[in-house]
This record gives C-alpha cells, structure tokens and sequence, in this order.
C-alpha cells in the first residue's frame, strides 16, 4: 500500500463520527442533485413532448390572433393561472382575453398561402384553422369554449386526433356540419356524452346547435379542460367569415422550428410563431425551477465540502505530532499533502459512490410513485412523477462533488505539508 494512501486511511480511521458524517454530506447532496434535475427535467421533457403533439410546429397567423401573442407591460403582475393560460395555447381561453379585441381580419387566400409554404423545405403539412371563443350550453350547465375550425383530413397530419379520441368517430367530424369533438374535461364538466346536442354561443352572439360526435382526451389539462374541434365552415359559420384565422404547419424536424418561421414570414409577409415561441412563458419557468433546484442542492454539497474542511483541519491539529515525525523521517511535504488530499478523496469517493446508488434507487423510486397532482397544479396529466433517466445526471452530480471536494481538502493538505518538524518537535 503506498505510504500516502496508508497515511490518509489512519487519519480518517483516528476520526470515525466525522469521517461517516463527512460521507453521509457527499451522499445527501448527490443523491438530491440527482433527484431534483431528474424531476425538473422529466417534467420539461414531458412538457414539450406534449407540446409538441397538441399544436403545430409553426402557426403562420392572422393580425388578430398575432395581438395575443404580443407580451404587455403587466405581465410580470398576473396571476400564475392566468399566466400559464396565455403561456400554453393562448388563443383558445375566453378568460384570458382583452375586453376590446381587433377588428377580425383573417387570413386572404389562404388556399394560395398554404402552397407557398406547402414548396417550403421540411414542410410535411399546412392546415386551416379557424379559432372561434365563446360559451357551450348544456341543460342547466354553461362553460367558457375554445372551438378550432378544421379540417380533420388536414388538420389530422398536424395533431393526431385520432389517437386522443375516448370516444365517438373522428370522421363524423367530417360528414356532418353540425358537429363537435370535446375535451375529456370539458365533457365531464357539462355532463355530456357522445350523441347528446349543445348550444354554442360565439363571442359576437352567433348560435349554433351541434351534435357531440367523440370525445378526446389529450392528457394536456389545459387543453381537455378549453379546446373543442368543428368542422371549418361551422366555425367560419359562427365567426362570419370566409377567412382563417391561422395555418398550422408540422415539420419534419420540430427544432427547426424558430428559422423556419421566419423563413415562412419572409416568403408569405404573415406573422408565423413556432412552437417555443408559443410556450416561451411556461418553458422559461421549467428553467428557472431547474436553475433553483441545482442551485439549492449545489449549495448542499458546498456545505459538505466545508465539513470535510473542517474534518480535515482538526486532523491537521490533532496529528501534529505524526506530521512531525514522518517529516523528520524523511517524509516530504508533497506527500504529506498527497495523504491529507487522499484523506478528502477517499471521502468524495465514498460519498459519490453511495449518492449515485441513492439517487438511482430515488429516481426509480419516484418514477413509479403516483403524483397526486390533478387539474391546474400541472400542465400535462401524468401517473407518476416522468423522472428523467439520462447519463449526463448522474454524471455531472458525481463531478460537481469531486470539485468540491477536492477544493474543500487541497488547503488542510497544504497547511499540513508546510508545518515545520522542528518547531513541532520542540513542542512549540
């Protein structure tokens, strides 16, 4: 065994209590930094890829629905609620509306809009949309609506539908005019089903009466709880017009996203928002509790750091003697150093060790332990907590504790290698 390695297994052995708390600090704060950045960017993993599935990668938009994009000087004062509505799918939520909106203006020739972007590269699909805010009657029940005119033979290459739907016909969609797909949400809130009629009532006083043809359920709360589907000419119907309102267009590449919008605004002169764009709100959020989670949990491991310090300097005063007399022995100061630096690395390696085994049984933990979080109090319906599983983790938790580590025993390992052998042996 080499000498410094034999030196650093007595120190920390001379101090057992210390030594266990010191590893007991290592395995908390890598254990946690596991945990929270797994949590936080599960959830944004989960997030987007829903993101991803329930809107277009770009909407190319309208003046009118271009003005509810548009940040104002009082965003920073609402409510989180509220904020999270005009974050996520804005243009679909009655209660998040200004009271004057612009004059509907829409979309001209939309038909030869679509096929300019239609010969853009990486387009694989564009689709009309009209976007229609009002009430939904039902009975004794009245709910806040946000309708989508579509397409559902194009609108279906842009959000799979089909796959959402619960109950009902997608296609009914398209042979009857007088129907209407329903969020999961919003159906249980009126207590209708599949075949019953409700009464729509659009902003500007328009009615209609529609057949519930199916019932989605996207697991996207916002969405299940505010988004309907009706057939286009229904909603330009309802809206007055023979205008739309967007066209959404999917990608083959969803980070393509930002330049193609831009590209798209260049070639048709229309406002085209990407997805991020669309989410910018809620993603900065996701980030900001990543930021603060690392933050706290690095804090955790630096305060480890410094009990390993403090470990460390006791030792250096207790063994005093020893540094005293391995030095007279020949022993040099870097190894002094080296076996004091051994001292805190063994304790890193502990503790890094035993936190990646920590935190891999917490992620898994977690990963099938039910959230309990329903409604408002997430963006996306999940089961369990979507814990994050990816290498770069664990890797970077096991590196921010060996620097710190490493800083926290470097200066005890220098003060030890420059004590002076004689003035300790002559007991001053």
């Amino acid at each position: 065994m080499p000498l410094e390695l034999w030196l650093a297994m007595r120190l920390l052995l001379a101090r057992p209590r210390q030594t266990t708390l010191s590893v007991l600090g290592v395995v908390v704060g890598v254990a946690a930094l596991i945990i929270m950045r797994s949590m936080t960017l599960g959830f944004l993993n989960q997030f987007v890829a829903k993101m991803v599935e329930v809107v277009a990668h770009v909407e190319v938009v309208s003046e009118e629905v271009s003005a509810y994009f548009q940040p104002t000087a009082t965003d920073a004062t609402k409510p989180i609620r509220q904020a999270l509505q005009e974050s996520f799918l804005p243009t679909f939520f009655v209660p998040t509306r200004p009271a004057e909106p612009r004059s509907r203006k829409g979309i001209a020739d939309w038909e030869g809009v679509a096929r300019k972007i239609r010969h853009l590269p990486k387009v694989v699909a564009v689709a009309p949309v009209v976007i229609l805010e009002g009430l939904v009657v039902f009975n004794e029940r009245t709910e806040t609506i946000g309708l989508m005119g579509i397409e559902p033979t194009l609108y279906e290459r842009i959000v799979n539908l089909r796959r959402w739907m619960v109950a009902g016909d997608l296609t009914a969609l398209q042979r009857n005019p007088n129907s209407l797909l329903l969020g999961a949400k919003l159906a249980e809130e009126l207590g209708v089903w599949v075949g019953d009629r409700v009464t729509v009532v659009g902003r500007n006083g328009r009615t209609a009466t529609l057949r519930v043809v199916g019932i989605f359920a996207s697991k996207v709360t916002l969405v299940d709880r505010f988004r309907s589907y009706v057939p286009l000419r229904t909603a330009q119907r309802l809206k007055d017009t023979d205008r739309v309102d967007m066209l959404s267009v999917r990608l083959t590449d969803l980070y393509a996203a930002e330049g193609m919008a831009k590209r798209i605004s260049q070639v048709t002169g229309l406002e085209a928002q990407s997805w991020q764009t669309m989410s910018r709100s809620v993603l900065a959020i996701f980030r900001m509790i990543d930021t603060i989670a690392t933050l706290v949990v690095v804090i955790i491991v630096v305060v480890a750091g410094f009990g390993i310090a403090i470990t460390l300097v006791l030792l250096v005063s207790e063994k005093r003697g020893t540094i005293g007399v391995l030095k007279a022995a020949g022993m040099t100061p870097k190894r002094i150093a080296l076996g004091f630096l051994a001292a805190g690395l063994l304790i890193a390696g502990a503790g890094i060790l035993l936190g990646e085994l920590a935190g891999w049984l917490g992620v898994e933990i977690l990963d099938r332990t039910p959230t309990g979080l329903r409604g408002y109090a997430t963006f996306v319906e999940s089961e369990t907590f979507p814990m994050l599983k990816r290498w770069d983790i664990f890797a970077l938790a096991a590196v921010a504790a060996f620097v710190v580590v490493l800083f926290a025993s470097w200066f005890p390992a220098r003060r030890a290698a420059r004590l002076d052998p004689v003035a300790i042996l002559r007991g001053e």
